[in-house]
């Protein structure tokens, strides 16, 4: 509603061209001056009733004086010259051009005449003026129409683009509250996956702490250090006597029945002795 009241509101009279501005040249021999060009002037609206009424005596005078008057504004020149004093008029009066029309401003004649053509000239210019505010108003009327018809329309234009935002921003919306539940659910796994290594790492300090914790578990410590020893000599005692056997079968041949009798039993333990730490066994 404020954008409406301020594209119809009045302009300021500054901005409205002088009533008199087109006409000035026309009637320059009725020592008409032209238009006030300086910056620092009063301007005033032609509309006002002062104004009005002076401009109806000029009506017969200067048939191209222009009644849009809510459409014109008055410099300041013409202003002191036509409206403050009666200067002007008193010199239209005294001109013998308008000596018939001289008749309707003598109020002290008393011919019948001159008052019926005084009379009836006033009638014809009061229409006149009628007629002439009736147009202003119906141009008015169409201007505010058109004004408020384009008003309208920006406003729907206005309304189409904030729907079409705002559908916009519930799709980007919805976009982003799925990938929301996305990161969540991606968050819940983290956690669970967290929550299982830290138990797991717990666990695992809670054995390293207590690996020394009693006597059992010491003697255990202990006796997993000396298979590994033993293991580790079995392993080098087992690569000696390949390496010897391998030697001495070069040196003898083949072929000596206690040689391979000999080397046939240490293999044999050694593959009994390689079975039990497969399964196991204690020996």
């Amino acid at each position: 509603m404020s954008q409406s009241s301020s594209a119809v509101e009045k302009p300021r009279a500054e901005d409205l061209p002088c009533v008199f501005s087109t006409i000035a040249s026309k009637y320059s021999k009725l020592s008409l001056r032209p238009c006030e060009t300086k910056e620092s002037q009063t301007w005033r609206h032609a509309d006002t009733p002062t104004t009005t009424n002076w401009l109806k005596l000029y009506v017969d005078y200067m048939p191209k004086l222009n009644f849009y008057l809510y459409l014109h504004s008055i410099c300041e020149k013409h202003f002191n010259q036509v409206i403050s004093t009666n200067h002007f008029h008193r010199h239209l009066l005294d001109n013998p051009a308008f000596k018939n029309k001289r008749l309707r401003f003598n109020a002290s004649s008393d011919s019948p005449t001159s008052t019926y053509n005084s009379n009836t000239r006033e009638e014809i210019n009061e229409l006149y003026l009628e007629t002439s505010h009736i147009r202003n108003y119906e141009h008015t009327i169409t201007i505010l129409q058109q004004q408020l018809q384009e008003q309208e329309n920006r406003e729907l234009t206005m309304i189409t683009e904030f729907q079409r935002n705002i559908e916009n921003q519930e799709q980007v919306i919805l976009k982003l509250r799925r990938q929301l539940e996305e990161r969540q659910e991606v968050i819940v796994n983290l956690k669970g996956l967290l929550s299982d290594e830290v138990d797991r790492n717990e666990e695992l300090v809670k054995h390293w702490d207590s690996r020394y914790s009693n006597q059992d578990k010491r003697i255990q410590v202990v006796t997993d250090i000396a298979l590994i020893e033993r293991n580790f000599l079995y392993e080098n005692r087992k690569k000696e006597f390949v390496l010897v056997f391998t030697i001495r079968e070069v040196q003898i041949g083949p072929k000596q029945r206690g040689f391979l009798v000999l080397k046939g039993i240490v293999l044999k333990m050694f593959q009994i002795h390689d079975l039990k730490r497969k399964t196991g066994t204690r020996f």
